[in-house]
């Protein structure tokens, strides 16, 4: 038991870190990977030409690293505000490519925006930024990287989102049953209160410790005395 405790103690150490650090390794690629591709709006207005494949390696692991430090910031405030790591996802997939930050930020839009406007207003723009072929990007890896860094996310985000709802309202039925159940126990040890009461107060009332055959005090000497008159009688005879 004290492993298991202590399991669950690292796992709930760790949780709240998992979110930020995909955050930030997912601003490496694939834009930071060596011998990545040069495309992305930011690669084609300051660096070589897109067509050439010189973008990936030490020189892109300095805004990797800014972008990276700006979602982990940003993945700390989630679910509460998520549009700030939404928005930073968004322009960086602009500003340099679509990658594993949009797939982390599509999966967190997923998870936490649960009403239709305010995840479409994310869904759209995210399909968009993921299809449409920036400069130095073909068609076919622009299509590619549409379903890979945002539908599927969006997907798996929903379906997460949907579990989680059944397994707190799994949870909520169970409390309120145990609820329920420690208020019948507490109405039953209160209806026996008075029963107990009752049979004490009958064993400190003399009359009614005896009960109908032992009678009251008065009816006892009575009793004794029409045993010994009886016995009188019979002896005079």
């Amino acid at each position: 038991m004290s492993t298991l405790w202590w399991v669950k103690d690292v796992r709930a150490g760790l949780l709240p870190w998992v979110l930020p650090a995909a955050a930030f390794c997912g601003a490496f690629a694939p834009a930071a990977l060596s011998g990545a591709q040069a495309y992305g709006y930011a690669a084609t207005l300051a660096g070589p030409p897109a067509h050439l494949p010189a973008a990936g390696g030490p020189a892109a692991y300095v805004p990797a690293a800014v972008v990276g430090l700006l979602a982990a910031a940003a993945a700390r405030a989630v679910p509460g505000r998520p549009w700030p790591l939404l928005v930073l996802a968004l322009a960086d997939a602009v500003l340099r490519a679509p990658g594993l930050l949009l797939a982390v930020a599509s999966y967190v839009a997923a998870t936490a925006l649960r009403r239709p406007t305010p995840f479409a207003l994310y869904a759209v723009p995210a399909s968009l930024v993921a299809v449409i072929p920036q400069p130095g990007a073909g068609l076919v890896s622009a299509l590619g990287g549409a379903p890979l860094f945002a539908w599927l996310p969006l997907a798996l985000g929903l379906w997460a989102g949907a579990r989680q709802e059944v397994v707190a309202g799994l949870r909520e039925r169970a409390r309120r049953l145990e609820r329920e159940q420690e208020v019948r126990t507490e109405q039953a040890r209160a209806g026996a209160r008075p029963d107990r009461t009752r049979d004490a107060r009958r064993r400190d009332t003399p009359g009614l410790a005896h009960g109908p055959a032992g009678g009251s005090a008065g009816d006892q000497r009575d009793r004794r005395k029409d045993r010994s008159g009886g016995g009188t009688d019979s002896r005079n005879g």
